[in-house]
């Protein structure tokens, strides 16, 4: 057989999927060729279609292959997807360069260059620039928009990427794996997250033994509130790992202690403790679910344990000491838990809310009201979580009696109110945010300046000689007033919220616009009347969403008909 003939005969057993006929052959081609590169190649090629290919032994073929022949393409390209599979990409990268000098626009070169730009070493733009220029050359060449797809997102230009990975995706026969993974993390970065749970399933589907995905799944789940599905999965993860991990146990315990499966949660977080003693996050939630199950002594030596461990650590010391407060607080040991969540209360920083919060429901437990309202209030300003919950089911009908009281206390000073030049000029209007100058604000960015701006614009005030309400976009505040002092052109009032917390001194200043509002040294905060006929929706909207029938009757006559448009 001439050398013509054995080639033919090579390409088409590899056609016919005659795999052994084409070994047989290519070592024929080497016997009868030694001098010549095509049988080498050839070789190369048969063991790498192997059952368990021969990598090394192929790489020994296609490097004698090209010792012949330096220049061959086909045999670069070989060369180059080998190195890349034995994981020597900087080696790959090399071949891919010489490809690329020859054949500026070989797509298998500028794929595989890109990919390794691409997830190697996070060169989006310059991964990006060559990904194009293949796709310009092959665009039925759909693994470029796999790569593509994750070059985008490295830009930050997740929904193109979308329309990549879903192209790439629509184009396969079989399940893709790395293109669902893709599409999961693409889902993530745009927010996405719930859109990501089918694609979980079909991986978990596809690879149900897999710990990292059931983990994955368990961790989305677990972020999105989802407890109980998230502990279904979770468990999975912990229980296919071959070794214990004590990153599994940690999350794992987590997802328990949020789905309120305590006992669950207590064995997981001990055997994450167990693996590694290290994990302070773990102690924490274990003291935590001891709380939860009542088992307080237990939660408050394990406190004393965690409080040694935290040393100069300010963070951990804090919120072991919030916890030590709430296993005082349900053991009833109440000045002892007053005392601990003062010192917190004391110290502006991260957790002041926290103490501020349990400061309130130290006074709820002890039949205070008036100190527990004060105090969660003052949570809620600071932005807990959870304040106006409490607030909402348990001091309500406090608030509600101490808004009639305030009211009441202040009813001397509605006539002076009505009376006031400068306030008549105020009533029976909807103020709007115009501006704010604030001192503080000087050194900020202009865009970080602009955001609060932006933010106060949902911010309104009608006005009456009983009060005020002010409405933003997640709250209505009701006050009454009393004038201090009156000039011409404006006044010194002093605000009286109607829930008992403390009151506030602001200078009202009239002018050709509108009105400034200023509670504290160095800003304004400058108002204009809203035409009644044309208010913005998002005003209108903030209205009907926190506007209570109660502040309509106690701001009395003068507000009603600006707040019946509204409503």
């Amino acid at each position: 057989m001439d050398k013509i003939q054995l080639i033919e005969a090579l390409e088409t057993a590899v056609i016919n999927y005659q795999y052994d006929t084409f070994e047989t052959l290519s070592k024929q081609a080497v016997s009868e060729y030694p001098n010549e590169a095509f049988g080498y190649y050839y070789l190369a090629k048969s063991l790498l279609l192997e059952s368990i290919p021969r990598y090394d032994e192929a790489e020994v073929c296609l490097a004698k292959a090209l010792e012949f022949e330096p220049n061959n393409l086909d045999y670069l390209l070989q060369f180059g997807q080998l190195k890349q599979l034995l994981g020597r990409f900087d080696d790959a990268q090399i071949i891919w360069g010489k490809i690329l000098k020859r054949d500026p626009k070989n797509p298998t070169a500028l794929i595989a260059k890109a990919s390794f730009l691409i997830t190697q070493y996070q060169e989006y733009q310059q991964g990006l620039e060559l990904i194009n220029q293949a796709i310009l050359v092959q665009p039925e060449e759909l693994s470029a928009y796999l790569y593509r797809a994750d070059a985008l997102s490295g830009l930050g230009q997740h929904e193109a990427a979308l329309i990549d990975i879903d192209l790439f995706l629509a184009s396969q026969q079989e399940f893709s794996e790395v293109g669902v993974l893709s599409k999961i993390n693409i889902l993530k970065e745009l927010g996405r997250v719930e859109a990501t749970f089918p694609l979980y399933e079909q991986i978990i589907e596809n690879a149900p033994n897999n710990h990292m995905h059931q983990f994955n799944y368990g961790q989305s789940l677990l972020d999105q509130n989802k407890f109980a599905q998230a502990v279904e999965h979770l468990t999975l993860a912990t229980a296919l790992v071959e070794e214990k991990h004590a990153m599994f146990y940690r999350v794992l315990g987590q997802a328990c202690l949020y789905a309120l499966q305590l006992e669950d949660a207590l064995v997981a977080l001990q055997t994450c403790i167990e693996l590694a003693p290290e994990e302070t996050e773990a102690f924490l939630m274990l003291i935590e679910t001891k709380i939860e199950l009542a088992q307080f002594e237990e939660a408050l030596t394990d406190v004393v344990t965690l409080l040694k461990k935290a040393g100069d650590d300010k963070s951990l010391t804090d919120r072991a000491t919030l916890l030590k407060g709430a296993a005082l607080l349900g053991l009833k040991k109440y000045q002892e838990a007053e005392a601990t969540y003062t010192t917190l209360a004391k110290t502006k920083g991260l957790r002041q809310k926290d103490a501020l919060y349990g400061l309130g429901t130290v006074f709820y437990e002890q039949g205070d009201p008036n100190k527990a309202y004060r105090f969660m209030k003052a949570a809620k300003v600071g932005h807990h979580d959870l304040a106006q919950e409490y607030i909402n089911a348990y001091l309500q009908e406090f608030v509600e009696e101490m808004k009639e009281r305030s009211l009441k206390a202040n009813e001397n000073e509605f006539s002076k109110n009505e009376a006031s030049p400068v306030l008549q000029q105020l009533f029976g209007k909807l103020w709007k945010f115009s501006d704010l100058k604030s001192k503080k604000l000087e050194d900020w960015p202009e865009e970080q300046v602009q955001n609060v701006k932006n933010t106060l614009s949902a911010f309104s005030m009608v006005l009456t000689e009983k009060g005020a309400i002010l409405v933003s976009d997640n709250k209505e505040e009701l006050l009454t007033y009393r004038i201090k002092k009156e000039a011409t052109t404006g006044a010194l009032v002093e605000f009286l919220p109607l829930d008992n917390f403390p009151s506030f001194v602001a200078k009202l200043k009239l002018d050709a616009d509108g009105f400034s509002f200023s509670k504290e040294e160095n800003e304004v905060l400058f108002l204009q009347a809203q035409d009644l006929s044309n208010v913005p929706s998002q005003l209108a909207e903030n209205y009907k969403k926190h506007l209570q029938k109660e502040s309509v009757a106690y701001l009395g006559a003068k507000a009603q008909p600006i707040l019946a448009k509204l409503l």
